[in-house]
């Protein structure tokens, strides 16, 4: 039978397991090792990564109240342990207890002090179906939950010494870690921007000793790792000792190219085609600062691509898709310099980005450091720009951009906005061999097999046989799903391979270790390793682009209001993926007890491990280079991440009520689990009961809130409304009408005077008081790529769509509604329903907003996708 990740089967085997893994590796620990982190990690990892995660059995509840509350005697504690295992048994007689739902509900209170937990309509403090840490079906990956970053690989004591003698391996450890400060303290400065001076004298930044050992053993780890990098495609050191790191390591080359240089694109011609790509100087310079600045304040550091089916990795695995791959190799380097690293994959299959640019804040998230767009093939300009305009302005910090456009325009947006820009997709051909016959596959690398060939055997490199390497389920012991596919569909010709996406990781991921090895030597070669604070603080470099991009913004040309050009504006939906999970999500500011559930996994983290992807046994496994050393310790921004998750102040909506929230909607087209859907490599969703292929992995999905005309009124609360401007986005397409509606005849299946649909009627009609959006003369179908589209049903006589905002009611019949409508890219149909900023005054306040169907009783559905407001 395989075996789950190292045979880890339910949380008290996997923290055994790790604990039992790291305790190896201590007594493996050699007295002259040096180093690492950042903050004392062990006891309290332990503690806190226990609080978590062992909750699920009886066993630990009753020890954790016993530690922490010291009130029962060893008779009473026997007692009580007996009472609760008794009364935890099953129907079945088993001891399986299974903890009650613990899920965290929140909401942005959009004025920037984060999220935090609501409890008002559900008093348990639990929306059903919103998952938890402990919830079956909603469980998280441990490594998401996790103040420490865990093992991804596991080796023997012997393959571990065999690597380190090799490779080399981690070896820091901060002989000072218990005395270092503990609280988060960089957090009373703007965008953590600590002054030298204001370092507490305990700081391991002003400790020479630290920094000179730390340093040193970083930049060895970065040379490593890109070492490893390379030896995966037969460049490393070892492979080719004859040859310096820059000859060896040209496929990923990165021309930095001075901006004033107008014919930049000349020298530039090739390095597409052959190396990485290219980097502005200042935009080079701007990543090293934002690297610095992250491993000096213990900071996050996050990467987020949108972009299409390609991108997203379809046809393959989702953790096979570049962004995941790149992340999967920088996220341990990152750890052991103390930063917590994320990479996000927001690509979706079919669409551009548009629909969730416009809601960037809240979708994509306000902590980007690094953002990407892939979306060629369905979308251009006017939509490149304006994704990029969206993620310059719609954070806390302001984004180094990568993207796929080169020429006068990324020149000139660069020159405009101030933007750190590169084009880093290169496809590194330069360290490929071109293959003449499929047979020499067999005398090249594992890695580099199938991407380079003459074009007599291109069919037989783009087989699918050579270019995919999938499987949809893998026998296990505690599940067996209905029949599962034998391999991930979408496999289609303009889909990239496993190969591709891993080189293009690879490449990704090697830009940013090289502008780490350059960020560290600086830091490395500073007088007494003092670096001054203009050299990594950020807060000036972010205001300085951040207003020429506001400056200089216009949406004139998708026909959208400005405001989505010049400031951030407060989103949900349920497409995915979502950077910020349930938090993001429309459901998280609906009314009501009558709000939808999530579907559950069928089963939980963790899968059994992907052997068949590993590279066979003589080839290199960079991750376990890379990893190889002392344990992890724990970090400052992973900790406050899990810390978030597990604690919350409650809040309340703070709207009136003034519509009776619907019984009959219904949340459709969404992944299993599809609050844990955030484009990570560690994401747990989509393994649902109908799923034809369980370890497919993917993210996207097309998820909205379905509506028709007897489903009563969708009611929300739009928390800190300033601007008095409110849209939405629906997919008019559907039909079938709502499957919470079924066999309803009825509003709310209320056949009576007191029908939810009548109070509406009773409060006051204000037909277009807030004004509608102007409907531009010519509605463009975006992008160029032919993808169809969907037939929208034709509206009944009596179609009314009302949506009213405290109350006060607008009511569009058909025409109206038409009218009010801007195709903003294919199937992205947008309405804005509010535009007055004269309803709060310039004043932020919380403002109810309820929409509905009428008229046409289950003949129309409609399914509102995405909620946007300032």
């Amino acid at each position: 039978m395989s075996t789950i990740n190292s045979s880890y089967r339910d949380d008290e085997d996997l923290d055994e397991a790790y604990s039992d893994h790291h305790q190896q590796q201590d007594n493996e620990r050699d007295d002259d090792k040096l180093v690492s982190p950042l903050v004392d990690a062990d006891a309290e990892m332990d503690e806190d990564f226990a609080e978590i995660t062992h909750m699920t059995t009886i066993q630990d509840q009753v020890s954790d109240f016993v530690r922490r509350n010291m009130l029962f005697s060893s008779l009473g504690f026997v007692l009580v342990f007996v009472c609760l295992i008794f009364a935890a048994k099953n129907n079945d007689g088993s001891n399986n207890y299974v903890a009650p739902p613990s899920a965290k509900e929140w909401r942005d209170d959009g004025g920037g002090s984060g999220w935090r937990l609501r409890n008002k309509h559900h008093t348990n403090g639990a929306r059903p179906g919103t998952g938890g840490f402990n919830e079956p079906g909603y469980k998280q990956s441990p490594n998401r939950l996790s103040p420490k970053y865990l093992f991804r690989t596991h080796l023997s004591k012997e393959e571990r010494k065999e690597l380190a003698t090799k490779w080399g391996e981690w070896k820091f450890v901060d002989a000072k870690a218990k005395k270092r400060p503990t609280d988060d303290y960089y957090a009373n400065y703007p965008n953590r921007d600590v002054p030298r001076s204001a370092f507490p004298s305990n700081a391991w930044q002003l400790d020479t000793e630290f920094l000179s050992n730390f340093l040193d053993e970083s930049i060895k780890l970065v040379e490593r790792s890109m070492e490893a990098i390379l030896g995966e495609y037969g460049h490393s050191k070892f492979d080719q000792p004859n040859l310096d790191f820059e000859e060896r390591s040209k496929m990923f080359h990165v021309n930095i190219v001075d901006i004033a240089n107008q014919e930049y694109m000349s020298q530039l011609k090739h390095d597409i085609t052959d190396s990485a790509g290219w980097m502005f100087s200042n935009g080079w310079s701007g990543l090293q600062r934002r690297i610095l600045h992250a491993i000096l304040t213990q900071d996050s550091f996050t990467y987020l691509m949108g972009g299409h089916s390609s991108a997203a990795g379809h046809g393959n695995h989702f953790w096979q898709s570049y962004t995941l791959q790149m992340g999967k190799i920088i996220e341990p380097v990152f750890a052991r310099l103390g930063v917590f690293f994320r990479a996000h994959n927001v690509g979706m299959g079919g669409l551009g980005t548009a629909h969730n640019a416009m809601g960037a804040k809240d979708i994509y998230g306000t902590e980007i450091d690094i953002l990407d767009w892939d979306s060629e093939m369905t979308e251009k300009n006017p939509f490149v720009e304006y994704f990029l305009r969206a993620g310059l302005v719609s954070g806390n910090r302001v984004p180094v951009i990568w993207n796929s456009v080169a020429g006068d325009f990324a020149r000139n947006f660069a020159l405009e906005t101030g933007a750190d820009l590169g084009n880093i997709v290169g496809e590194a051909m330069a360290g490929i061999e071109k293959m003449t016959s499929i047979v020499d596959a067999d005398n090249l690398p594992w890695a580099a097999r199938f991407l380079h060939c003459d074009g007599e055997i291109k069919d037989g490199c783009l087989s699918n046989a050579n270019k995919y390497n999938t499987k949809c389920w893998i026998e296990r012991d505690d599940f067996s799903p209905n029949h599962q596919n034998s391999e991930v569909s979408g496999q289609a010709s303009w889909h990239p391979g496993w190969r591709w996406h891993q080189l293009l990781g690879r490449t990704q991921a090697f830009t940013l270790l090289r502008a780490t090895h350059a960020a560290l030597t600086q830091w490395q070669n500073a007088d007494g390793y003092v670096l001054p604070d203009e050299a990594w603080h950020v807060t000036n470099h972010y205001e300085a682009i951040r207003s020429k991009v506001t400056s200089t913004a216009t949406c004139e040309e998708m026909n959208i209001h400005p405001l989505f050009c010049t400031r951030p504006i407060n989103s949900r939906t349920e497409f995915t993926p979502r950077a910020l999970g349930y938090q993001s999500s429309i459901r998280s500011i609906m009314k009501g007890d009558s709000v939808p559930k999530t579907r559950p996994n069928v089963y939980d983290p963790p899968d059994v491990e992907y052997s068949f992807a590993d590279p066979p046994i003589g080839e290199v496994n960079s991750l376990q280079v890379i990893e190889n050393g002392h344990e992890f310790t724990v970090n400052l921004a992973r900790k406050k991440h899990v810390d978030m998750l597990a604690n919350a102040s409650p809040i309340e909506f703070k709207s009136k009520d003034f519509m009776p929230p619907g019984r009959g909607l219904a949340l459709i087209d969404t992944p299993a689990a599809s609050d844990n859907c955030d484009g990570t490599y560690d994401s747990w969703c989509n393994r649902g009961a109908e799923e034809s292929c369980l370890l497919h992995h993917h993210n996207d999905g097309r998820g909205g809130m379905a509506f028709d005309g007897l489903s009563g009124w969708l009611v929300m609360n739009l928390a800190n409304v300033q601007e008095g401007f409110i849209a939405i986005k629906m997919e008019l397409w559907r039909s079938g009408g709502s499957p919470a509606t079924e066999n309803w005849t009825c509003e709310n299946n209320v056949c009576d005077s007191e029908a939810g649909g009548t109070h509406g009627d009773r409060l006051l009609q204000a037909s277009g008081s807030y004004g509608t959006m102007q409907r531009p003369d010519d509605v463009r179908n975006g992008p160029a790529r032919s993808l169809g589209g969907a037939k929208v049903p034709q509206p009944c006589p009596d179609y009314k769509f009302q949506f009213a905002v405290d109350g006060e009611i607008t009511t569009w019949d058909a025409e109206t509604f038409k009218a009010n409508k801007v195709s903003v890219q294919r199937v992205v149909d947008v309405f804005q329903l509010v535009d007055n900023k004269n309803m709060t005054h310039g004043e932020p306040r919380d403002v109810e907003l309820a929409i509905r169907l009428t008229g046409c009783d289950r003949l129309l559905t409609y399914s509102l996708t995405h909620v946007y407001w300032a």
